[in-house]
Formats: C-alpha cells, sequence, structure tokens
C-alpha cells in the first residue's frame, strides 16, 4: 500500500511537470507572438526602415522572438532535470542576443566609417583620399574586434584573441593584396 501511494506521488509529480512545461511553451509562443507583434508595429510607426535596411530590421525581430521562445523552451525543460540538454540551451541563450548585439554593433561601425570618411574627403586636405581611406577600414576594423568579441562571447578570452589576430591578418593580408593588384593595374 505504501508503494502504491509512492508510484502515485511520483505520477501526480510528473504529469504536473509535463502540465507545467506545457504551460510555459504555450505561454512563451504567445509573449513571443506578441512582442514580435508590437515591435513591428513600432517599426512602422517610427518609419525605422526608410533609415534600415528592412530585412536587417525583420532579422532583429526574428532573434528577438526566437530569444524569447528560446528561453520558455529552457523554462520548460529544467521541468524535467535534463541537464545535458538544458545546458545546451542556455549557451544558445548567451550566444542568440550577443550575435544580434554584434550585427548592430557592425552596422553602427559601418556608418560611423562612412561619415568619417565623408568629413574627411569634404575636407580635402592634402592626402585627404589616402586618409579617408585609413580612417574608414580602421573604424570597420575597431567595431568588427568589438563584435566578434561580443559574439564569441561563450568561448574562453584566449580562444577568442587567437581568432581575432588570425581574422585580423587575413583580412589585412586580403585588403593589402588587392590593394597592390589595384595599384599594380593602373601602372
Amino acid at each position: 500500500m505504501v508503494l502504491q501511494a509512492i508510484l502515485n506521488k511520483i505520477g501526480t509529480a510528473f504529469l504536473l511537470d509535463i502540465f507545467l512545461a506545457a504551460a510555459l511553451l504555450l505561454s512563451g509562443v504567445f509573449l513571443g507572438k506578441v512582442v514580435g507583434y508590437f515591435l513591428s508595429r513600432i517599426v512602422k510607426a517610427t518609419d525605422i526602415e526608410k533609415e534600415v535596411s528592412p530585412s536587417f530590421v525583420r532579422l532583429i525581430i526574428t532573434v528577438i522572438k526566437w530569444s524569447i521562445y528560446i528561453i520558455f523552451v529552457n523554462l520548460a525543460l529544467s521541468k524535467f532535470s535534463i541537464e545535458g540538454l538544458s545546458d545546451i540551451i542556455s549557451d544558445i541563450l548567451i550566444v542568440v542576443p550577443a550575435l544580434t548585439v554584434a550585427l548592430v554593433l557592425i552596422g553602427i561601425g559601418f556608418i560611423v566609417a562612412i561619415y568619417l570618411r565623408e568629413v574627411i574627403e569634404d575636407s580635402e586636405i592634402t592626402g585627404w583620399k589616402m586618409l579617408s581611406e585609413y580612417i574608414y577600414y580602421f573604424v570597420l576594423y575597431v567595431f568588427g574586434v568589438y563584435s566578434i568579441n561580443l559574439a564569441l562571447i561563450s568561448i574562453d578570452s584566449l580562444t577568442r584573441n587567437i581568432l581575432i589576430v588570425v581574422l585580423t591578418v587575413i583580412i589585412g593580408g586580403t585588403i593589402a593584396f588587392s590593394k597592390i593588384k589595384n595599384e599594380s593595374g593602373r601602372h
């Protein structure tokens, strides 16, 4: 009789966990859709799509919605104590918003680089073409490094630093090679 009571209690607790997990999943889907709807309305009301690419705005809204979905899936899975899967989803929860912010940071860096290049070109000081290109690439590089650092936040700092140095060498070499190739083609 005691064994039957324990089995009934475990079964009831398990059914309650399933019910709570399903409720969390449905709540997450509902909240994600509501947030997505309101963000779309805000974008339409502010005409942000005139300043920023509509596909970029849709990407940001989609990432925000999916971040909400993933949070609620993680909460639902925590009801079942599946540690390996919860750890993977927790890692995703760190990476997805970091990638979103990194994309925004790259966009801001590109805008700043173009603005500074135009300011230098308008000044027409001696050597303005070379200076404007150096400033342009330098600003893109700085924002790119910060973006990579932010996007790879879940990776240890030594690996991130090595990756940034390797990417710097590859991108720097590519830019130098294309400049040399363009210069030799002009002569």
